[in-house]
């Protein structure tokens, strides 16, 4: 690799998901069937939720917030997919790519927070169940909920700042359907050393105590 093969790109080139074209029609309709399923699944939880105050426990509240972010991950995606499926449109634009990446990771690092939130709501329930409605509480729970946003959006800038002030091979595209941290790494000129420490950092921050919290 040569400098001259580094540039600021303005677009990249998704491999796509399948490598049979003859395919990508019957894969297409079946990921927009799912995509609907998946939007009035949740859709219904969220209304239901919304409509009557008597599901406002520590339960609905939080499949209220999963609910938000099955959406919003698979309206993240799946479009895009549906897009270079049906029409073989592969390409997406740099400033696509990132904010693809940055919602992305944002709503894995939101969920790995609402299941921990949601794991002590159980834990609360089975081992303090006289007090469970008092540290269960409505306020207590919105409190859980926003704090998982706020962390899992802020907590994903860094990533999203460092990668797009790196450079690219204009002569390779990205061996993915969708915009991620790994196969934008494979792709990189730039040194790769500081996403890859944030990587070890958010396992040993977020992922691995997330994960120890809802084990326990």
């Amino acid at each position: 690799m040569t400098f001259k093969d580094c540039y600021n790109l303005t677009e990249f080139t998704l491999l796509g998901l399948i490598d049979e074209s003859k395919l990508n029609i019957p894969v297409g309709v079946l990921l927009i069937f799912a995509y609907v399923i998946i939007f009035l699944g949740n859709f219904t939880i969220i209304a239901l939720f919304s409509a009557d105050s008597h599901l406002h426990t520590p339960m609905y509240i939080f499949l209220f917030n999963l609910s938000i972010i099955d959406i919003a991950s698979a309206s993240n995606i799946l479009p895009k997919l549906f897009n270079l499926l049906l029409k073989k449109n592969n390409m997406i634009s740099f400033a696509g790519c990132i904010a693809q990446m940055y919602f992305f990771l944002s709503l894995v690092v939101t969920e790995l927070m609402l299941l921990t939130a949601m794991a002590y709501d159980r834990y609360v329930a089975i081992c303090h169940p006289l007090n469970y409605v008092v540290i269960m509480s409505f306020k207590n729970c919105a409190g859980f909920s926003i704090a998982s946003w706020v962390v899992g959006f802020s907590d994903i800038i860094q990533y999203a700042i460092i990668i797009s002030k790196m450079s690219f091979r204009a002569d390779r595209p990205i061996d993915h359907f969708f915009c991620d941290v790994s196969p934008l790494l494979m792709i990189a000129c730039s040194d790769i050393s500081m996403v890859e420490m944030l990587n070890y950092i958010q396992g040993a921050f977020v992922a691995f105590p997330t994960f120890l919290l809802i084990l326990v």
